[in-house]
């Protein structure tokens, strides 16, 4: 008889508690996970965003990332029913009365805390932000959904800086086998709204619109639209004329796969601490100071010409223009006059066409400016342009004049402006570039201390957002361990009271250790240490909560 029981009465014990223990979490966890998932495509269904069969999908995809929330309770709530178990039916007593200890006892849990929350670290790194990068990119695929749903409900959409209402949209429909783009979507009865330079509103009507999904050539793997308006109007007429067709710039759908950095793995995150470049949005702005920057070195070129050496040559296309002045000076906001140092005195021109003839101009005034397309594309370089006041053009004759009140010269550029140093810059770089051009020319340069701002600004804000995520996720796993410890010392505890009431007295401060975290990652993108004071002081708070019950625990 004595050589049937085991040599170590502990190996028993944990045997049973190790089968319960998991038993009862799988049951758990699946049921909780399953929960969390569905009700995490239930919003997208509703609003139309996925079909009955991509919701299946999508709460299949979403199992795996709602396991980072899932688990920590499911944990503590198997721990609370096997360990409630095992004290109300005396097996506790009988194991303390047989010599094994309390922490002996505990051993089973422990086990099982420390493998989750390596699990948990282990899925959080590698599995999770795959799944959340395929449930993403799910619903924004089929980007033609999220456009017809909301028309077909009365609402209007938003695409870059247009604010779009439409009568009727159909679609999606089967573009041509001509065309490059592989979602088409038509929208009728189209009034699209963005504001202007001047702060006022800018409309667009047309009786048609097709909207293209195209691939975005700027961004590999990203996707874009391009807007073809039919019969338009608008209120902007330097934008184009009465009943024009015109197709708009292809504009960025903006990825949160790309943009978020829940997506991305321990290691993709220190990549992007060194290069942040890589996430879209903070991207953008370093193009939208990169632009900036160029623009300004095309104007201190100009403005270098004109005080050393009194003139200044232009491209434009095959022919160049030389323009002779003495002075340039700021003229407001991106605009700078061009004229000579002696009031009263012409600005003269000399524009030299591709086959070796020339034309002499003169003007009273000159202003040169850089302005945008028509459709505000801040993320790309402004056209320089020169525009004339009482203009003069010298006939070949040298003799007949022919006089005009304004003339524009468009899209000039300045040879010997170089710009590739820039397109690879870091953030860094671009940011004490934009220092060296405010040094420079402050008020000229508002519009580069505004860009600069936004730009670092962001960068510190993602900074601490990868700090702050990769220290929750780390939290999530701890949490999960402490929250099981936590479940089973009340069990037993409290083993003459009803399970429930038991469960209630770990799961209400686990839920708030949990909703500290949460909130504690949020604040760490505007606040770096009282958000790492949340995430760790739940934690903490949490960990001494189940210590004491232990110590209370131990003594009786």
């Amino acid at each position: 008889m004595i050589r049937l029981l085991p040599r170590r009465p502990s190996l028993l014990l944990w045997r049973m508690l190790f089968a319960e223990l998991l038993r009862t979490l799988a049951l758990t966890a699946v049921a909780l996970t399953a929960s969390i998932a569905f009700a995490g495509a239930v919003k997208p269904l509703a609003d139309g965003q996925v079909s009955l069969l991509d919701a299946l999908r999508l709460t299949g995809l979403l199992a795996v990332p709602m396991l980072q929330y899932a688990l920590p309770f499911a944990a503590g709530f198997a721990a609370t029913l096997t360990y409630h178990r095992f004290g109300a039916e005396n097996e506790a007593a009988a194991a303390y009365a047989s010599g094994i200890g309390h922490r002996t006892v505990m051993i089973p849990a422990v086990v099982v805390g420390v493998l989750l929350c390596g699990s948990l670290l282990v899925l959080a790194d590698q599995v999770m932000p795959r799944f959340l990068r395929s449930a993403e990119s799910l619903v924004q695929r089929d980007i033609t959904r999220l456009l017809v749903g909301p028309i077909q409900r009365g609402r209007s959409i938003s695409l870059d800086d247009f604010e779009i209402h439409a009568d009727e949209a159909i679609g999606p429909l089967r573009p041509g086998e001509e065309s490059a783009a592989f979602q088409h979507v038509v929208l009728r009865g189209v009034l699209a709204v963005r504001p202007s330079e001047t702060g006022s509103a800018e409309w667009y009507s047309a009786q048609r619109v097709d909207v293209w999904l195209v691939d975005n050539p700027n961004e590999p793997g990203g996707m874009g639209i391009k807007l073809v308006f039919q019969g338009a109007s608008t209120s902007s007429p330097e934008a184009m004329a009465e009943g024009e067709r015109f197709e708009t710039r292809i504009i960025p759908i903006p990825s949160t796969v790309d943009d978020n950095v829940k997506y991305l793995s321990f290691a993709e995150m220190r990549e992007v601490r060194d290069r942040p470049r890589k996430m879209n949005q903070l991207d953008r702005r370093a193009r939208m100071l990169i632009a900036a920057l160029r623009e300004h070195r095309k104007i201190d070129r100009v403005r270098s010409e004109i005080e050393q050496r009194g003139r200044v040559i232009f491209g434009q296309g095959d022919q160049r223009i030389v323009l002779t002045a003495s002075s340039m000076t700021p003229d407001g906001e991106d605009r700078w006059r061009i004229a000579h140092a002696t009031p009263g005195t012409r600005i003269a021109l000399t524009v030299r066409m591709a086959d070796g003839r020339e034309r002499l101009q003169t003007a009273r005034s000159a202003v040169l400016r850089f302005r945008e397309d028509a459709l505000g594309d801040v993320a790309m370089s402004g056209s320089l342009s020169l525009t004339l006041q009482g203009v003069s053009t010298i006939g070949p004759d040298g003799e007949s004049t022919v006089e005009r009140a304004e003339q524009v010269y468009a899209n000039l550029s300045v040879p010997g402006v170089e710009f590739d140093d820039l397109n690879e810059a870091s953030v860094a770089e671009l940011l004490r570039e934009a220092d060296e051009a405010i040094l420079r020319d402050g008020h000229g340069a508002s519009r580069i201390r505004t860009l600069r701002r936004n730009l670092e600004e962001r960068h510190d804000r993602l900074q601490r957002e990868l700090i702050g995520k990769s220290h929750g996720r780390i939290a999530y796993g701890a949490v999960t361990l402490v929250m099981i410890l936590a479940g089973a010392v009340i069990a037993l505890r409290l083993k003459d009271s009803l399970p429930l009431p038991v469960y209630m007295l770990s799961f209400f401060p686990a839920l708030a250790a949990v909703l500290a975290i949460s909130v504690g990652e949020r604040m760490a993108e505007r606040a770096m240490v009282p958000g790492m004071l949340l995430v760790w002081g739940s934690v903490l708070l949490l960990a001494l909560y189940t210590m004491l019950a232990y110590a209370h625990l131990r003594r009786h």
